[in-house]
């Protein structure tokens, strides 16, 4: 891959992020949104909030607790029949 494929792909990621973080900024804003976390049951709730795709699977807005106690924002997406929410600590994406 040559240098400015690299830096087009890159551009793409950072721009696909900051409208990610406007529109949650957005929804956060939103007088009549009512938005609240629920409790992981199995499956996706029916009010999740898809936070965009990768390979053609939606990925669902989530959190997730690091070993340190703190909680993560992160994306939830189905893999071998089961859900998964990985999340982002230490400049690595945790799985």
């Amino acid at each position: 891959m040559t240098l400015l494929n690299q830096l087009m792909n890159h551009s793409k990621q950072v721009l696909n992020s900051v409208f990610l973080l406007a529109g949650l900024l957005f929804l956060a804003n939103e007088a009549q949104a009512q938005l609240s976390w629920v409790p992981y049951n199995g499956s996706i709730p029916a009010t999740a909030v898809a936070g965009g795709s990768e390979n053609g699977q939606t990925l669902y807005v989530g959190r997730a607790k690091h070993t340190d106690g703190t909680v993560h924002p992160g994306k939830v997406f189905s893999s071998d029949n089961n859900y998964i929410c990985n999340y982002g600590y230490g400049g690595q994406e945790i799985v």
